[in-house]
Formats: C-alpha cells, structure tokens, sequence
C-alpha cells in the first residue's frame, strides 16, 4: 500500500464513480479499478459495494477512510510548507477574516505591500470554526476571529475587545433610544449570521441570559446583507463596532445596549505546528500594530 493508492481511494470517495475519479486522475479506469483490487487484496477486504454505478463504502471503507483522511491531510501541509520555504520565497499569504472585519484590511496590507511588494494576498471570509478548520489543513496562514471554541492545534492571539451594538431602521420605535436594555429585545424580529459564526452565538447568549430565545427571522453569511435586510425594514441585528465605524447610514439607527459584558473578543489564530516565513509573522504584527492604533 502506498500513498497514491491512498489517494486514488479518495478520489473515489469524494467523486462517487470510478469513471468521474478515473477522469480527474488522469488515468484510465481500468487502471484504477485495478490498482483498487490490488488495494483491498493487500488489506484482505472489500472497500467498496459495486452494486451500482454511484459506489458507496463498506463498512471496512469506512473505516480506511478515516484512517487515511490525516495523512493525505499532512501530506498537503508538508508540500505547501515546502513551497513557502522554497528559495524564490512565499508567493502569497493566505489570511481568514471574519466578514465584519475585512473593513480594517485595507490599511494593514497597505503597510504588508510596501515591505513586501512582490508576495500576493489571498483574503478568504470565513466564519470562525470554518477559519479553524482552514487552519487546521494549512489552507490558511493565519486568521483574525472570534472563537467560539478552541483548538488544540491553534495559537490563540488576543488583538482588541470589541463592543456590540444594535442596528435598526430609522423608522424602528428604537430610533428615539439612545441607549436599551436587553429585555428591550423581547419580541424584535432579529437578522443574524448562520451557524458558525460568533455574532450568533453572541445573540443566542445574550437573549437566553435575559430569559427569551430571539425571533430569528433572516440568516446571512455577510454582515453587508444583514445591513441591507435591516435598512429594507425586514429586522434588527447585533453588530460589532468595527464595523459600525465603515458602514454608517441615515437610513438606520445605531443603539447602544446597556450591558458591559456584550462584548467580543478579536483573535489572530495561527497553527502551533506550523514553521510561518517571516512575512506571515510580520503580517501578523501589522494586525496587532492596527488595533494599538485604533484602541
């Protein structure tokens, strides 16, 4: 058994037909079917049921598969490391940002392009236990989030405690409040992230501590389409203060809640096992630079 079986096997897995894998592969499916049986000889058990044109795992496949996924994965992270290390230099820095953050970019790369002019950035929004999971597979160098659960496998970095505001439309009752309580919440049609994202699992905190469950009416994945939803009048929704300073409107009004603790912790997360180029490193310093700035 050797790696290249591994991931033929998971080419199948992933594409349900041997054609399709074959196809991707670039080899012929007689081959593959070949090197499969081969496989399942070796191991001394069936991998696959065949008894369709969409094959499905046995449940020894099952199994092989679980056990093959992470050393796939660490081979991917051993050749995207090498690639950074390579003598030529990084070519591109991969960052996870929340949505409700990619506002603050614009200046932190400013600063990254002008030591480093040549290394391109690729910015993936993300919410915060997919910005994990990227971690995890070396998809991304680093993220800027707020957890909702920790990993093992990550460093995490406290950058900035922000506050949490409400939105509504102008002509929302909430207009003429400068400032409301939580039980003012009870009853409000709330617009919120998906699961996944901190923000909602904020709002869940928040409401169940004042003893309701908040009425739910919208999911999103941009804060940008939240804001909209809630101009159009369609709802209210908890946003954090970075992203009140770029995206003011005449068309909404901004509340302030009276509760100290509505807060949320901001994070570069990083992998603890990974060796990071020092241009990752001192783009992780411009991000801690912006926020002393901005503090």
């Amino acid at each position: 058994m050797d790696i290249r079986q591994m991931k033929y096997f998971h080419a199948i897995v992933k594409y349900k037909t041997f054609t399709k894998a074959a196809q991707l592969l670039h080899i012929s499916q007689p081959s593959l079917s070949s090197q499969i049986k081969d496989l399942e000889k070796e191991l001394g058990c069936v991998l696959f049921e065949r008894t369709t044109k969409i094959v499905s795992l046995t449940e020894a496949g099952i199994n092989f598969l679980k056990l093959i996924t992470p050393i796939l994965e660490q081979e991917n992270r051993i050749y995207q490391e090498m690639e950074d290390l390579k003598e030529i230099g990084l070519k591109k820095v991969n960052i996870g940002i929340l949505p409700s953050q990619v506002f603050l970019l614009p200046k932190i790369i400013l600063q990254f392009k002008k030591k480093y002019p040549n290394i391109a950035i690729n910015i993936f929004e993300m919410g915060s236990k997919d910005m994990e999971k990227s971690l995890e597979k070396y998809d991304i160098h680093l993220g800027l989030t707020s957890p909702i659960s920790y990993s093992k496998f990550l460093t995490y970095l406290p950058v900035y405690e922000e506050e949490l505001f409400i939105i509504a439309p102008f002509d929302h009752p909430f207009k003429t409040y400068s400032h409301i309580t939580t039980s003012d919440l009870i009853g409000q049609d709330f617009i919120s992230y998906k699961e996944g994202y901190s923000l909602r699992e904020i709002l869940l905190k928040v409401c169940s501590e004042a003893g309701f469950k908040p009425n739910i009416m919208y999911e999103c994945g941009r804060l940008e389409t939240i804001r909209q939803l809630v101009i159009s009048g369609m709802g209210i929704a908890i946003v954090p203060e970075n992203y009140i300073r770029f995206a003011i409107s005449d068309k909404m009004s901004i509340i302030k809640i009276v509760k100290s603790d509505i807060r949320r912790p901001l994070n570069i997360i990083m992998s603890k096992d990974r060796h990071y180029p020092k241009p990752v490193h001192d783009l992780k310093n411009y991000f801690f630079d912006f926020f002393i700035e901005t503090s």
